[in-house]
């Protein structure tokens, strides 16, 4: 995977981003889009067939060439997607956006699953992901009744915009993967394993809550990308809850990491604990950092998220070769940490630059799910459940429940304090309000 999502990013050339950007796209911008990521798809698909072999002397694992080539299927699937259902977007229908993804996620999962439990093999993974992609490419021609045509017309018109997303792209996998392929050089198969699932899972409330609600609200933030005052509280509101989400999650998984493991994991991971709270502390400062990408790319400023990706490239790559040096894979987790917080203020000096947004208004967003962090960590501190409970599933449990509510209390107590202003809580509390509302008069 490490491979073929090296080369499959040069797919992420923003075809899709430059049409809900563009303010009234024709049909001939749908089928250049289109036709690109075909061609584009093709390329790579025979770029990542003769790589394999390569791949495999580099890991020093012949089994990989196959599965690499199994794989170069999805990256051909994937350009054929039907580009209709990029209108689910741009128009925010957001109800038949989640349905087709919901519907190709449960797509790969059951088949993967039913795959691992006739063959118990990790070729269900492959075989899983390749059948997931072509059932996907399917769906889209079922969901939306456009049919793409092969042209060549607004090719120009659409580089122009994509090629910093391209560029955006490629420093995306440098930062998030460079330390895996270190990390595969010099050490075991089995200790890759123990450092990518950390990895994965120290990230999952940034890649599964904060970057799906981004790429969600990019069509709002280009509509309103005229209007610097709307687009800055809009965002404002966005921060507030990313960073409350971060915050919880991020700390939440730094304080139970180890019972997580050995519940979510098995006893075969344990390693994967000292890693995973070091990812998890790191996955949060960078989900909050990575809010302000949408803002750029929906403004037209895509340059400035492509110069800041490589920023955060260039300060990790000499943190990589350190902890390289060292030999020690908690160094690398380490470094990540160390660099994301070092450049966190920097996403928001860039910020500054397209939105009148001051330092004030962003630290009245963070200080108080920071606080209520604090507060979690100390509570779950003092409680001590590993003296009290001895089977495991139960301890996480309660250190969850007892955790999340620390969390909520302190934050609402905090929110009233300040005097309850127009914020991530407000929202909430409305909403539950008005829920509760529909039901009573239902």
């Amino acid at each position: 995977m490490l491979i073929v999502s090296f080369i499959e990013v040069f797919n992420e050339t923003g075809q899709q981003a430059a049409l809900i950007a563009h303010p009234d796209p024709a049909r001939a911008h749908y089928d250049s889009a289109w036709t690109m990521t075909v061609i584009i798809a093709v390329v790579l698909t025979a770029i990542i067939l003769a790589a394999a072999p390569a791949a495999g002397s580099y890991f020093n694992d012949t089994r990989i060439v196959p599965v690499i080539q199994v794989l170069s299927l999805r990256v051909l699937l994937g350009g054929l997607l039907n580009i209709g259902t990029i209108n689910f977007r741009r128009d925010l229908d957001f109800a038949r956006e989640f349905r087709f993804g919901l519907g190709r996620k449960l797509a790969t999962f059951l088949t993967t699953l039913v795959l691992a439990l006739i063959w118990r093999s990790y070729w269900a993974l492959v075989i899983g992901t390749v059948v997931g992609h072509a059932l996907e490419v399917g769906m889209s021609y079922v969901v939306h009744h456009y049919r793409p045509r092969f042209s060549l017309a607004k090719v120009r018109e659409i580089w122009s915009y994509s090629i910093w997303l391209l560029i955006q792209a490629v420093g995306r996998y440098f930062e998030t993967r460079v330390d895996e392929v270190v990390v595969a050089g010099i050490a075991s198969p089995a200790a890759l394993g123990q450092y990518t699932i950390a990895a994965e899972f120290g990230v999952l409330p940034m890649t599964e809550l904060v970057e799906p609600v981004g790429r969600a609200l990019f069509p709002n933030y280009a509509r309103i990308a005229g209007n610097p005052i709307l687009l800055r509280d809009v965002y404002l509101q966005v921060f507030s809850a990313a960073t409350t989400v971060c915050a919880c999650l991020g700390t939440g998984l730094v304080l139970v990491a180890d019972d997580f493991v050995a519940v979510r994991l098995g006893p075969q991971w344990t390693e994967s604990a000292a890693l995973l709270v070091w990812f998890a502390a790191a996955g949060a400062v960078a989900g909050i950092s990575n809010t302000v990408y949408a803002v750029f790319n929906a403004v037209g400023e895509s340059r400035l998220s492509a110069k800041q990706t490589w920023l955060r490239v260039c300060a990790y790559l000499p943190a990589v070769a350190w902890a390289a040096s060292t030999g020690v894979l908690k160094n690398f987790a380490i470094a990540r940490l160390v660099v994301s917080l070092i450049l966190a203020p920097t996403f928001f000096l860039r910020l500054r630059r397209v939105i009148p947004i001051t330092a004030a208004q962003l630290a009245n967003a963070v200080w108080r799910p920071a606080l209520a962090a604090i507060a979690m960590a100390l509570g779950l501190s003092a409680i001590e459940f590993s003296s009290h409970f001895t089977f495991v599933p139960l301890r996480l449990l309660l250190e969850v429940t007892t955790g999340s509510v620390i969390y909520i209390f302190t934050q609402l107590l905090l929110w009233k304090a300040a005097g309850a202003p127009v914020s991530i809580e407000s929202v909430v509390i409305n909403l539950v309000l008005r829920r509760r509302s529909g039901i009573g008069s239902v």
